[in-house]
């Protein structure tokens, strides 16, 4: 069982409709989202985005990045859109043990982006 059921299961969101296929190709026969959300676009997030809200003016639309370039891409696309937007960065760190004492090391941040349909 892939760990998309798995999750949609342990989780009780069996109303969570994951497609495979590259988007937005694969997205083509899908219904009307009220939600979408995008994790690791590879250079076609303006398409994508773009499909999501011809579907949806209202829908929103939530990309998550770790990459620079990423972040670049997602701003790019939002002024090229003329999106309102909200984004956060979330950083986690975890415990290690060195001797008697613990450190927290830095894993990587999360950038959040939150486009809330075609801005009025």
């Amino acid at each position: 069982m892939s760990l998309i059921k798995l999750n949609k299961k342990k989780l009780g969101t069996l109303n969570v409709i994951s497609v495979r296929g590259t988007a937005p190709d694969a997205m083509m026969d899908l219904l009307r989202p009220s939600h979408a959300f995008i994790g690791a676009p590879s250079g076609n997030m303006r398409e994508i985005i773009r499909s999501i809200l011809d579907k949806n003016p209202a829908a929103r639309v939530v990309v998550s990045a770790i990459a620079l370039e990423t972040v670049g891409e997602i701003m790019d696309c939002i002024r090229g859109l003329d999106l309102e937007e909200d984004t956060i960065n979330v950083s986690v760190s975890r415990s290690r043990k060195i001797g008697g004492y613990h450190l927290m090391t830095a894993q990587n941040p999360v950038h959040i982006t939150v486009c809330s349909g075609w801005a009025v």
